[in-house]
């Protein structure tokens, strides 16, 4: 079984899951120097079960990805931002890369959506790859 494979069979309503998910994506930023916080969260009846939850943060992008059962535990979302201020826009070419769905106008945000974890990953590979070689952003006079 390839990585792709073994990375996608995870699910974030089981905790050994939970965790291997996040060393994937804890690995990929110390590929790129990216500094990461994470915390732990218990479940919330109701809404979702426990959860990992990542800070990312890289020449001024920042990615918040939670690993939990919200959206069926199968995948999950990569919210990225600015870190910096002013806030500036990020390029078409970021917001391909992050697998996010380009706005009619340039943004300050994106939203990844990926169609499973591994897809997430490259998604983080990406970004911060991009934010490594400070190629995220449109230049202050675009």
């Amino acid at each position: 079984m390839g990585a792709q494979d073994k990375l996608n069979r995870q699910r974030a309503s089981r905790k050994a899951d939970r965790e291997n998910i996040a060393a994937v994506l804890v690995e990929i930023a110390a590929t790129y120097g990216a500094a990461v916080e994470r915390r732990d969260d218990g479940p919330n009846p109701g809404y979702r079960g426990a959860s990992i939850a990542l800070s990312f943060s890289l020449n001024g992008v920042g990615a918040n990805v939670d690993i939990d059962n919200l959206h069926g535990g199968k995948t999950v979302l990569i919210h990225w931002y600015n870190t910096e201020f002013p806030a500036r826009n990020f390029t078409q070419r970021f917001e391909r890369c992050v697998l996010s769905r380009l706005s009619y106008r340039p943004h300050h945000k994106a939203t990844s959506h990926p169609a499973d974890w591994y897809s997430l990953s490259m998604a983080l590979d990406a970004g911060l790859m991009l934010a490594m070689r400070g190629e995220a952003f449109m230049s202050e006079s675009a």
